[in-house]
């Protein structure tokens, strides 16, 4: 058992030295193995990331914005408060840092609009709608007279309301800051009603300003086999004068979901998308 150590002491070393060039190169092998593997997935992951870049760069900003809709929804401010508050959080939770602000806008339905209170608007006569912009006089400008600031105003039957409306759909409709026109929200029933009186003339300051989604259609007079007209008022006056007077009448609502893409890097895109 003494002889048997020195022994294979012995021959360990004999043959160590017989075969040291072999195992040098293994092992320089196996560090060369090791150091370019992980080249290549740094070399992987930059150019995922590179490619990434490149992509949301050349579709740009506006292409990648979001938009959820939620359509046929009462008018009541309280169900609409629901509805915003779960449509807000979702985007918040599911987009994370690319999001950047979100935007709101709404459309009652579209109504019979006439020039007497008490008389039904004559067949072909032409058909309007209220809509908000949350935010809205930042985005438009002013061409004549002022911007609603007078609270609604209620007597029996009818709601009041201030108004702007677009500069080309006023031209076309002769409309003039003053004019006070009448939507009739239930079918050959005038003693319900909705006096809008105009006291604004108004036009977006940039149209291809993400804010408006691509579309200022709103602006003009609208529709193919009969004329339709938008009229823009406050978003306080649209649940607190519109919707309290007629909170069962349905409405389009809007969340306008701005983004910041480039913020989106290949580590944070299967996080991302399990959310």
């Amino acid at each position: 058992m003494g002889l048997r150590l020195p022994l294979l002491l012995w021959l360990t070393a004999r043959r160590l030295r017989d075969s040291w060039p072999l195992l040098l190169a293994a092992a320089v092998g196996v560090l060369l193995a090791v150091t370019m593997l992980s080249a290549a997935g740094l070399a992987s992951r930059a150019l995922a990331e590179g490619g990434l870049r490149y992509s949301l760069e050349r579709r740009g900003r506006d292409p990648l914005n979001g938009q959820v809709v939620v359509r046929h929804r009462p008018l009541a401010e309280a169900d609409y408060r629901q509805a915003r508050q779960r449509v807000e959080r979702h985007l918040t939770t599911s987009l994370g840092p690319m999001l950047r602000g979100i935007g709101r806008s709404g459309q009652g339905p579209t109504m019979p609009l006439g020039v007497s209170p008490a008389t039904w608007p004559p067949d072909g006569s032409p058909s309007g709608y209220l809509v908000f912009y949350a935010d809205f006089a930042s985005h438009a400008r002013l061409v004549q007279g002022r911007w609603p600031s007078t609270p609604p105003r209620f007597s029996n039957g009818q709601v009041a309301l201030e108004v702007t409306v677009g500069t080309p759909a006023a031209r076309r409709m002769s409309l003039r800051v003053g004019d006070t026109r009448y939507l009739f929200p239930y079918n050959q029933d005038t003693s319900y009603r909705i006096a809008i009186t105009v006291v604004g003339l108004v036009e977006p300051i940039d149209p291809t300003e993400e804010f408006w989604v691509g579309y200022t259609g709103h602006f003009y007079v609208q529709g193919l086999d009969e004329e339709v007209v938008g009229f823009f008022l406050r978003e306080e006056d649209f649940f607190g004068g519109l919707a309290q007077a007629f909170p069962t009448l349905l409405g389009v609502f809007w969340w306008h979901a701005y983004l910041d893409p480039f913020v989106v890097r290949p580590e944070t895109v299967n996080a991302w998308l399990g959310t």
